[in-house]
Parts: C-alpha cells; sequence; structure tokens
C-alpha cells in the first residue's frame, strides 16, 4: 500500500507540477502557476520520502526537470525583452 501512495503521489504531483506552464498560458496569472508548481514538488516530495530509493530519486529529478524548465526557459525569453 505504501508503494502505491508513494508512486501515486509522485505522478500526481508531476502531473499538477507539468501543467503549471499551462495555468499561466490560460489564465497569465503567475500566482497561480508557481502555486501549482510547488503543490507538483511538495507532492512528488513526498512521493520520493514514502519509500526512498535511488531509482525513486531519478524519477523525481526527471519530474523536477520536466516541470520547471518551460518556467525557466520562458522567464529567460521574456526577461530579454
Amino acid at each position: 500500500m505504501r508503494n502505491q501512495l508513494s508512486t501515486a503521489a509522485m505522478v500526481i504531483g508531476g502531473l499538477v507540477g507539468v501543467s503549471a506552464i499551462a495555468w499561466y498560458l490560460a489564465l497569465g496569472d503567475v500566482g497561480t502557476t508557481y502555486l501549482a508548481l510547488a503543490g507538483g514538488l511538495v507532492l512528488v516530495t513526498a512521493g520520493v520520502f514514502l519509500r526512498l530509493s535511488w531509482r525513486r530519486l531519478l524519477i523525481a529529478l526527471v519530474f523536477v526537470l520536466l516541470m520547471g524548465w518551460p518556467i525557466v526557459f520562458g522567464d529567460f525569453l521574456w526577461g530579454r525583452q
């Protein structure tokens, strides 16, 4: 049960975090974007620490990279203008 809970937390956290950029594109609200990103990071972190292993740490790293690159890339592009 604990294994399923940690996997579910990581997957749901990844989906919430990745959808953060969609909140910005749909609503244009920066606060909601960062709130969704933070919620996704909290769920992924909780999923890792419920059942800690190297494999879960690597999966969490991939999720964090997938969550963060649109925000960082967007800030880089739009910050230049």
